[in-house]
């Protein structure tokens, strides 16, 4: 019988004695003397949570219990509540009335009498009301302009019984303090420690200072520290305040003296900045570690090319391979290092080159890994032309122009100049070689520009039919016929494209014509009996010089 009753304790408003449900019901003899008592007005039990009257009723089976009038009051008690939230209330409201209990909170009462900017002071005497549903306190006063209200935990709590204090003061906007008698307690590992500690978002909690002569408190808060290895830790802390040390959270209606919250947060932000202080550290030294090792390896392969380049082989394959294998900031070193645009290298090797130094140009004008600016100007006012067509000595000058202008130079009037004074017994391939040259201007891939130089021969015959004059040739301006024989003869596996140009250009009937002999008709025939296969490696560089072919 004794878990099924909901209301385990009453007080009698005619004596001011706490009735026991189970003491005095248990025995049915005894339980039947005191509900006649109740019929005879000799007794006026009244609920302990919610205050309102209770009647003493007898069950269907005889027992005796306490209950609710039929009201709309609500109390908590008369919800349906489980066996173990009955025994929670019932040891709840026992603990009310212990002697601890009233010692306090008359105690704590007397003292707030007496502080400074608090007032209306009341000890377990004062309802709050929201609506029909009340509560009381086991202290109420106000502060400056605020409303408090204490509540004295000196036994186990449920988190119903908790909940409901809570979410009712929040409700009616009065800041609600719990007074735990063991400040111990928020350490603990129980399911009610862990709701007591959960209570507040600030982890503060707070006791009754009894041993002073106006009213303090002991406030226990965590707070959040830092380790020297940058890891999270909490701690404990204990400290003694009065009521002007405490803030007042308007938007969870809390009340604290630390604010664990904000307080984590600054140290989150500072464990964040250290974290990231620490990674940049190692990057740091990362890089520098990176950066030795990249100083070596550039200081390497700076060697190397200096011994190929001072040894009678030249062969630069082996670093060819290697510099494949360097990365985007090893070359970045490589290059910093070489310095050669501002340390004008391009110049200073030609002009210490010799005869054996082709191999090394080639391998420096060629290689894309080394970056710099073909078109520089030294502090003389001299470009890599100017130098080369000094150099009279110098032989294979015509190789290393073409390599010069395949990595991007672009020639002038003087370095035409140089290119007729160099070919001076041979001026059309003076011409064939500016042509190209002039060409090589609108590219920007590279390797267009050396399709230029690789197709020099064909280009100089279809540009001779679309300028209407033969270039690139020491045929005289009208010697056409010999000029289209050899074109067929040396270059016959391309003849489909310079068939194309010839027959739009309008070369190919004026051909016709002048062919009096039919030496041209007879090269024709021979090709068309046995065509030779046509090599389209050419298509590229056409389609890009002659899209008004490329079309047909």
């Amino acid at each position: 019988m004794t878990n099924s009753r909901s209301i385990k304790f009453a007080k009698d408003k005619i004596t001011g004695e706490y009735l026991a449900a189970d003491k005095i019901f248990d025995v049915r003899r005894v339980g039947f003397d005191y509900r006649l008592k109740y019929n005879r007005e000799e007794i006026q039990p009244y609920c302990v949570e919610c205050g309102e009257k209770l009647i003493i009723s007898s069950s269907k089976y005889q027992n005796i219990h306490f209950k609710h009038s039929e009201s709309d009051v609500p109390c908590i008690l008369k919800e349906n509540l489980s066996p173990e939230e009955k025994d929670f209330f019932s040891r709840i409201n026992y603990a009310k009335e212990s002697e601890r209990h009233i010692y306090l909170k008359n105690s704590i009462g007397a003292m707030l009498l007496t502080s400074k900017n608090v007032s209306n002071v009341r000890i377990d005497d004062h309802f709050i009301y929201d609506g029909y549903e009340k509560r009381r306190p086991d202290i109420y006063c106000e502060f400056l302009d605020k409303k408090i209200v204490f509540e004295i935990q000196l036994s186990q709590l449920s988190q119903k019984y908790i909940l409901s204090r809570y979410d009712f003061y929040k409700k009616k906007g009065i800041y609600l303090i719990w007074l735990l008698d063991d400040l111990n307690i928020v350490e603990g590992t129980s399911q009610m420690e862990r709701d007591i500690k959960y209570l507040s978002s600030h982890q503060n909690y707070f006791k009754f200072d009894e041993n002073s002569d106006s009213f303090y408190l002991e406030c226990k808060y965590k707070s959040t520290q830092l380790s020297s290895w940058n890891e999270f830790y909490d701690e404990w802390n204990t400290v003694r305040i009065d009521l002007n040390c405490l803030n007042f959270d308007n938007i969870n209606n809390e009340v604290f003296f630390y604010d664990f919250s904000k307080q984590k947060s600054l140290i989150e932000e500072i464990q964040r900045k250290n974290h990231i202080e620490e990674q940049n550290r190692k990057k740091e030294e990362e890089k520098k570690k990176r950066l030795k090792q990249i100083q070596w390896k550039v200081n390497a392969i700076c060697n190397e090319i200096g011994e190929i380049r001072n040894s009678l082989v030249k062969n630069f394959s082996i670093i060819k391979n290697k510099l494949f294998d360097f990365d985007y900031e090893e070359l970045s070193q490589l290059n910093k290092k070489l310095s050669i645009d501002s340390k004008f290298a391009l110049q200073r090797w030609l002009k210490s080159a010799d005869n054996e130094s082709f191999n090394f140009l080639k391998f420096i004008f060629e290689n894309y890994d080394f970056v710099y600016d073909i078109n520089i100007v030294d502090l003389e006012g001299n470009t890599v032309l100017d130098i080369l067509f000094k150099r009279k000595d110098l032989k294979n000058k015509d190789l290393i122009f073409e390599l010069i202008v395949k990595r991007g130079y672009k020639i002038n009037d003087k370095d035409e100049k140089h290119l007729f004074d160099f070919w001076k017994d041979y001026p059309e391939v003076a011409e064939n070689i500016i042509m190209l040259s002039n060409f090589a201007k609108k590219f920007e891939d590279p390797f267009l520009r050396g399709y230029l130089f690789q197709f020099k021969n064909i280009i100089r015959i279809i540009e001779s039919a679309k300028q209407g004059k033969i270039i690139g040739y020491a045929y005289k301006d009208n010697e056409w016929i010999k000029f289209a024989n050899n074109a067929l003869n040396s270059n016959a596996k391309y003849w489909e494209y310079i068939e194309i140009a010839f027959k739009h250009y309008g070369l190919y009937e004026k051909l016709i014509l002048l062919d009096k002999k039919g030496s041209f008709r007879n090269k024709l025939n021979q090709y068309y009996a046995i065509p030779e296969k046509t090599d389209h490696s050419f298509k590229w560089i056409f389609n890009e010089l002659y899209p008004e072919l490329a079309k047909l």
